[in-house]
């Protein structure tokens, strides 16, 4: 038997097969620190591993979000998106998942997924995609 024995949404409960995806999930130590910034600040502080942010080039003061993580992980079979958002809020996890249309980007979700999309003007239908995790060559 595989390493998933239901091929069932672990949030939603569909079967919807086409449309699974493995999610790994990462569990959050704290709750993130929140970081009002302009553009300049670039460094993650000392004992935190991700920063997400939606600061960008048409939004030069907005908020960097730092997540210390534990050291539990898992991996989930969740159906989409915005399931993966929901497991997100509910378990306060940082979700990481391959990007569908470009496998070589990793991308997080996070609790506050939504309002760093908006803050970053991010299109409505694109509103529960995570951020680039690491750097774009």
């Amino acid at each position: 038997m595989g390493l998933f024995s239901s091929k069932k949404c672990e949030v939603c409960g569909s079967i919807d097969s086409a449309s699974m995806n493995v999610f790994k999930i990462l569990d959050v130590q704290s709750q993130p620190y929140a970081y009002d910034v302009n553009a300049t600040y670039s460094l993650i502080p000392e004992g935190y591993a991700f920063a997400f942010s939606d600061v960008n080039k048409s939004n030069l003061n907005g908020t960097i979000f730092f997540y210390k993580l534990s050291n539990a992980n898992s991996f989930h079979l969740i159906c989409s998106l915005q399931c993966a958002f929901n497991y997100s809020v509910k378990e306060s996890a940082l979700v990481i998942y391959a990007d569908p249309e470009n496998e070589k980007i990793l991308r997080g979700i996070t609790p506050q997924t939504l309002k760093i999309n908006k803050g970053l003007g991010n299109p409505e239908h694109t509103k529960y995609r995570g951020q680039p995790i690491g750097r774009r060559s």
